[in-house]
């Protein structure tokens, strides 16, 4: 459902520019042992985690992750475990974009979901003069979700619109729709994502 427009831009902007110069979280190593996983993201109020905030709002942002992936790299230097490190981007759910690390089981997800492009669409050009989105290898990605075809006509005939899905069957065979939200560019280390590529991860 569409709101009303966000009011104060200008207050919004100074705001979101002090918080996103400040450096990302540093790695909670003894979290990312626990769990084998951990992440920054954004927080990005008064915008909606559905929603696509104004463009210097996400350039700030981007710019914040990308630091980021570079800082988290430095700390992982002399880390014992492989890990994966990635900067992932989504639209037009642009608050759920993040800084993520895994190792173990979440290292081998990861790659496994993100070692192969799916979409030749490249990473948005009002990102790649943002330092250090260059130095990153991008791949791209479909954005979406599993609904049975009894909640895909329901959200239908209510009036939500669905630019692209697909008919498929799931494990035990039951028909589903798949249906893409939207797109995830996923940054990484060039020689991490060629390796991972080259093994088939």
């Amino acid at each position: 459902m569409n709101r009303k427009k966000v009011r104060g831009f200008s207050r919004h902007l100074r705001d979101h520019k002090s918080r996103a110069a400040l450096p990302v979280n540093p790695i909670n190593f003894a979290g990312l042992a626990e769990r084998h996983y951990e992440y920054d993201w954004l927080g990005l109020a008064p915008w909606r985690v559905n929603e696509k905030p104004p463009y210097p709002i996400r350039r700030l942002w981007v710019a914040h992750l990308v630091a980021g992936f570079f800082s988290w790299q430095r700390s992982l230097q002399n880390y014992a475990h492989d890990y994966f490190l990635a900067v992932r981007i989504k639209e037009p759910e642009f608050a759920d974009s993040r800084l993520t690390v895994g190792i173990e089981e979440w290292k081998a997800r990861y790659e496994h979901g993100y070692s192969e492009q799916e979409e030749t669409l490249p990473l948005p050009q009002e990102y790649r003069s943002i330092p250090g989105v260059n130095d990153l290898h991008w791949t791209t990605h479909r954005v979406t979700y599993q609904c049975t075809l009894e909640d895909f006509q329901f959200d239908r005939n209510t009036g939500m619109k669905f630019p692209r899905y697909w008919p498929y069957a799931d494990e035990d065979g039951t028909p589903m729709v798949l249906v893409q939200l939207g797109w995830q560019w996923v940054g990484r280390a060039p020689a991490a994502a060629i390796t991972a590529v080259a093994l088939g991860s």
